[in-house]
């Protein structure tokens, strides 16, 4: 067979493997496979009925049978584009189109919702609610999900998310899905009532601490007894990010920092006196940094705002500040019709 073209070599060899011995079979198998540049390692099995398609095969464009390899190739592994950040794994969300997303891979509840049920809990009929898709903020987007759907839906988002695992998740994420990415804007710096620079501490036990302004220089500077900082972030106001970036229509708002929505309106007049968003989500806790929440609510009505209970359904304001039970709840603030 000296001198045959390769293709003809490759026939006899089909033809043969019935016949010929198995130690016989893996010679002229090495010999077709050769490469002497990728090392190889034998498999355990090999089935002689079909000729297999080895890398080699491939990058040659020789026709082949799928099977196994005698050896496996030891290729260099393609760097994925999109690496996930440390503790995490992809889901995918079923609100409309499907896309992946990052989420944590333990101890967080709404990213098992998002990979058992293909949402954080958040329903078409929501998405229909918000009307027309527009300009939204997104303020405490953690993750992204929220972010996310309504760029799926079609929004240009602005979301803003200070602390750094979740936007790792987000960028991860975004990533992963360039076409949603077009939509959404991710600032990694926090909403407050002025712009300050942040440091988050913590002692042997756990317990933490965020100190902002001279606090956070005179820790610097001085310190305290048994704790350490593993954090850092900036504070900004929202009236000073929305004058920067020329905005000049917001259509929606999903508000919710744990407690520091008062702070976050503090450094934001703009919104309510000026740009006026047809709806707004926000977060309410019974303890709030800087107000409480009756005067929350009161900020939003005088400057004339119907809060309900969903998108779409009134219900009596007072409820939110007098279930001894409920320790946070979500309002919808309605512009109202005349406005």
């Amino acid at each position: 067979m000296i001198g045959a073209p390769k293709a003809l070599v490759i026939a006899c060899f089909a033809v043969l493997s019935s016949t010929m011995e198995a130690s016989t079979l893996q010679g002229l198998s090495h010999f077709l496979h050769r490469q002497p540049s990728a090392p190889r390692e034998p498999l355990d099995v090999f089935d002689p009925s079909v000729l297999p398609c080895s890398e080699r095969f491939v990058q040659l464009g020789i026709p082949c049978k799928p099977g196994r390899s005698l050896w496996a190739e030891k290729l260099p592994a393609t760097p994925d584009p999109c690496p996930l950040p440390p503790n995490a794994k992809w889901c995918v969300v079923r609100l409309g189109k499907p896309f992946k997303m990052a989420v944590y891979d333990q101890f967080d509840n709404a990213s098992k919702l998002i990979c058992d049920t293909g949402t954080s809990g958040l329903q078409e009929a929501d998405l229909d609610a918000l009307g027309q898709a527009g300009n939204a903020l997104d303020i405490g987007a953690n993750a992204g999900f929220y972010s996310l759907a309504l760029a799926n839906r079609g929004w240009n988002v602005t979301a803003f998310e200070l602390m750094a695992p979740p936007s790792a998740l987000m960028d991860a994420t975004l990533c992963k899905n360039p076409e949603l990415a077009k939509k959404i804007t991710l600032n990694k710096f926090g909403l407050g009532a002025k712009g300050e620079h942040c440091i988050m501490i913590t002692d042997k036990l756990g317990d933490g601490q965020t100190k902002c302004g001279e606090d956070a220089v005179s820790f610097g500077r001085i310190g305290q007894a048994g704790y350490h900082q593993f954090g850092a972030f900036d504070m900004r106001r929202l009236d000073d990010v929305l004058s920067e970036k020329a905005v000049k229509q917001i259509d929606f708002v999903k508000l919710d920092v744990e407690g520091s929505e008062c702070q976050v309106m503090a450094g934001g007049q703009s919104l309510l006196k000026n740009l006026r968003p047809r709806l707004i989500e926000s977060a309410v806790l019974k303890n709030m940094e800087g107000c409480d929440a009756t005067d929350y609510l009161t900020r939003f009505a005088k400057a004339a705002y119907t809060v309900s209970g969903s998108p779409v359904s009134a219900f009596d304001p007072s409820e939110v500040v007098s279930d001894s039970h409920a320790l946070s709840t979500t309002v919808w603030l309605h512009r109202d019709e005349d406005d």
